[in-house]
C-alpha cells in the first residue's frame, strides 16, 4: 500500500482490527533460510540526521565532512509515555516524514551517500518502563508490520530510479521488552522484514536486538532468519562516561574524575582495551555467523573530559572490525552536537570548531581510522 496514493489511515486501522489475532511466528523454530553478508570493502561512516526535517544543506555539509552514510530518523517524542496510540494519526504522521525521506534519498544519492531508514518510534509507543507496547498488543504489532510495508512502498520507486541509495531498513530503534511478553521481539522484526521483501527484495534489513540494542544482547542471539540482514548495535559504554550529567547522573569533578581514557570511579581502566571487551559479544557474533555489523549510534556528551578521545577510539575499533557506523547525532540535541560546546545544556553555544568535531571528521576521512585514534589517545593518557 502506498500511503501517498491511498487512504492509509483507514486502511491501516482496518488491517489492525482484522489481524489482531494472527499468530506470530516463533523465532528459530519457524526461521526461513538466511544468508549473511560480509562487511563492505570499505566500511561506510557518517551520522544520524536530526529529528526535524533534513535539508539539502545538512546533506551537503556531511558530504563535505567525508560522510558516506546517514541514518534518517522517523521520530517524535521519543521518550513520551502513552504516545503514538492513535493508529490513524500515526500513519498520517509517518506519511508526512516520508516526504522528507524521499528528498533525502535523492540528495544523498547525488553525493554518493547511502541512507539508513530508521523507524525510531513504534506504533503504541512505550510504557513507563520504556517497553514497546507493540510486544504486548497485537493491534500495534500489526500496525508495525504495515508501517514497514508503507515505508518500503515509498522507497522502492526512488531506489529503482536512483540505484541502491537505501543502506537498509532499520526496523525498530532500541527495542525494549520482557521475556514473558506475548509477542517476540525477533519474530516480529522478522515479520516486518518479510513484508518489506514482498515489495523490495534487494535492500538489506537492519535488525536491532532487545534490550536497547546493547552489545550484551548478542551473547545468545541467533540470526534473524531472513536473507541479507545487517545487525546493528548501539555503543554507549561505559554509561557512567557517555551519559554523565544527563538525567541527573554524576559528572566528572577533580575529586571524582570521569574521563576518557582514565581510571573509572570503580577502579577499572577505561580505554580502548575496555571498549574491545565491551564489544566482544558483537565481534564474536560477527565471526560466528559471517555477518555485517552496523554501529547505529555512539557518542559522548560535549562536556565529558576526553569525549574526542572516545570518538577516536570507537572509530578505530570499528575500522579494525570492518563495521559501518553513524555518530549520534548531527545537529540534533545540543549535548551530542559536535558543532556546539558548553559545560551544561543551558550553556551550549554554536562553535565553528570543537575537539569532538575534529575527531569526528578525522574518523570520517581516515583510510583506516586506527592510527590517528591510537596516537591521540596515547598522548592524552595520564
Amino acid at each position: 500500500m502506498n500511503m501517498k496514493s491511498k487512504n492509509s489511515s483507514a486502511a491501516l486501522a482496518a488491517l489492525c482490527l482484522s489481524l489482531t489475532s494472527t499468530p506470530l511466528p516463533v523465532a528459530g523454530r519457524d526461521a526461513a533460510p538466511w544468508q549473511a553478508k560480509a562487511p563492505s570493502p570499505r566500511p561506510l561512516r557518517g551520522c544520524m540526521l536530526p529529528g526535524r526535517a533534513t535539508t539539502e544543506d545538512d546533506i551537503e555539509t556531511l558530504a563535505s565532512w567525508g560522510a558516506t552514510l546517514v541514518r534518517f530518523q522517523i521520530t517524535r517524542n521519543w521518550s513520551a509515555v502513552g504516545d503514538n496510540v492513535d493508529l490513524d494519526e500515526f500513519a498520517a504522521w509517518v506519511d508526512s516524514r516520508l516526504d522528507n525521506l524521499e528528498d533525502v534519498l535523492r540528495w544523498a544519492g547525488a553525493r554518493g551517500m547511502k541512507v539508513c531508514v530508521d523507524l525510531h518510534v513504534t506504533p503504541g509507543g512505550r510504557d513507563k518502563r520504556r517497553e514497546n507496547e507493540m510486544f504486548r498488543d497485537g493491534r500495534f504489532a500489526e500496525a508495525f508490520v504495515e508501517t514497514w510495508r508503507c515505508i518500503a512502498a515509498r522507497c522502492e520507486p526512488v531506489v529503482r530510479e536512483n540505484g541502491p541509495v537505501v543502506y537498509g531498513y532499520d526496523l525498530v530503534n532500541e527495542p525494549v521488552t520482557r521475556a514473558d511478553a506475548p509477542i517476540d521481539c525477533w519474530a516480529l522484526q522478522r515479520r516486518a522484514a518479510e513484508a518489506i521483501r514482498e515489495i523490495d527484495p534487494a535492500t538489506p534489513i537492519v535488525a536491532e536486538c532487545a534490550n536497547w540494542d546493547l552489545p550484551g544482547g548478542f551473547r545468545d542471539l541467533e540470526p534473524l532468519g531472513v536473507e541479507n540482514v545487517i545487525y546493528s548495535v548501539h555503543c554507549y559504554g561505559p554509561h557512567e562516561f557517555t551519559h554523565q550529567g544527563i538525567g541527573g547522573r554524576p559528572r566528572s569533578t577533580p575529586e571524582r574524575p570521569v574521563a576518557w581514557p582514565g581510571d573509572a570511579p570503580g577502579g577499572e581502566r577505561w580505554d580502548s582495551d575496555w571498549l574491545r571487551h565491551y564489544l566482544a559479544p558483537v565481534r564474536d557474533f560477527q565471526l560466528r555467523h559471517g555477518c555485517r555489523v552496523f554501529v547505529g549510534e555512539f557518542s559522548a556528551p560535549a562536556w565529558a573530559p576526553g569525549a574526542e578521545n572516545y570518538i577516536r577510539d570507537c572509530a578505530a575499533l570499528f575500522a579494525e572490525y570492518g563495521w559501518d557506523w553513524t555518530y549520534h547525532a548531527f545537529r540534533e540535541a545540543h549535548v551530542w552536537n559536535v558543532e556546539m560546546e558548553g559545560e551544561s545544556t543551558p550553556e551550549m553555544k554554536p562553535a565553528a570548531d570543537t575537539p569532538r568535531k575534529r575527531a569526528l571528521i578525522e574518523a570520517l576521512t581516515a583510510p583506516s581510522g586506527k592510527r590517528a585514534a591510537t596516537e591521540t589517545a596515547t598522548k592524552a593518557a595520564p
